[in-house]
């Protein structure tokens, strides 16, 4: 098999699995609203628990979380469904799922999206307080913008330190000159 094969192969079996886990969550989703798990058990967290699942029903509830927030919104086969689950890690869903506020999900999905945030600055974002009003406070807000502008703001600081390296290695030129320039000076005073 050819290295082309393999490639193909575990992109497809990626994609296959971010699918299944999609369905996977939707499934949970449904079950726990219909609540045909009491067909047999008292609770979900027994029903998960005494089927044997290989997740806890704490994971469970966050894999309900990510469908309730980005799945029910969206069709497979749908650009938006393809750009979500093709782009987007499942912890960077699961970590955007938990924060309160709908207009900063979506931001930080868009930047996921289009690959300017990491999941560190979503952790990051995630630890924003909202209060009770469905608006950000202004500090916080502030805090979310200088996270989605980090990228901008490493590169500015990248070009700022080389000009700052070119400006000492141009002042150590000068420097040098300055030294030649005083020794010319004296041996031409010592010739006079």
């Amino acid at each position: 098999m050819q290295l082309a094969e393999y490639t193909t192969l575990i992109k497809n079996f990626c994609n296959s699995t971010k699918c299944g886990f999609f369905k996977l969550c939707e499934l949970l989703s449904r079950l726990n609203k219909s609540k045909k798990y009491k067909e047999s058990y008292n609770t979900f967290e027994e029903y998960i628990q005494q089927e044997g699942f290989e997740f806890t029903s704490r994971h469970a509830y966050n894999y309900i979380r990510i469908w309730d927030t980005f799945g029910s919104k969206l069709l497979p086969g749908d650009a938006n469904f393809v750009k979500l689950f093709h782009k987007v890690k499942i912890t960077e869903l699961l970590q955007i799922s938990n924060i309160p506020d709908r207009e900063v999900r979506e931001e930080l999905v868009e930047s996921a999206v289009k690959g300017e945030i990491t999941s560190t600055q979503i952790a990051e974002a995630k630890s924003l307080k909202v209060e009770d009003s469905p608006r950000i406070d202004i500090s916080a807000e502030r805090k979310f913008k200088l996270i989605r502008e980090f990228p901008n703001l490493v590169s500015e600081i990248t070009r700022i330190k080389e000009q700052i390296e070119i400006w000492i290695k141009k002042s150590k030129e000068f420097k040098e000159l300055d030294s030649k320039r005083a020794e010319l000076s004296e041996f031409t005073q010592k010739e006079e």
